[in-house]
């Protein structure tokens, strides 16, 4: 059975940043699932992880926790991140896909 796991976060222009930088600033989330995971591929990277807007960055995975580093994401939207192509573990459940 695929496990289906996603999160939304919704971001505005921080009243110290000027909002024609806020855009382009880079930022990260960290996903945490309730067991170990890995990348179904071995090698953590941007196809582990879909978004609704902007840029996936680099995908690192450590334990139970995945981080994302995103660009390009619109201030005052909600992003959706599904995670993709990643597993419980060695012979785990799968994540997505």
């Amino acid at each position: 059975m695929a496990v289906r796991s996603s999160t939304s976060r919704c971001r505005w222009t921080h009243p110290r940043r000027p909002a024609s930088n806020a855009a382009a600033a880079a930022h990260q989330v960290i996903l945490t699932f309730s067991k170990p995971m890995m990348a179904l591929d071995g090698t953590p990277d941007a196809t582990e992880v879909n978004l609704s807007f902007g840029t996936v960055g680099t995908v690192t995975i450590s334990g139970t926790q995945m981080t994302v580093g995103l660009s390009g994401v619109p201030d005052g939207k909600c992003l959706t991140i599904s995670a993709l192509g990643g597993a419980h573990g060695p012979g785990g459940e799968r994540i997505g896909r």
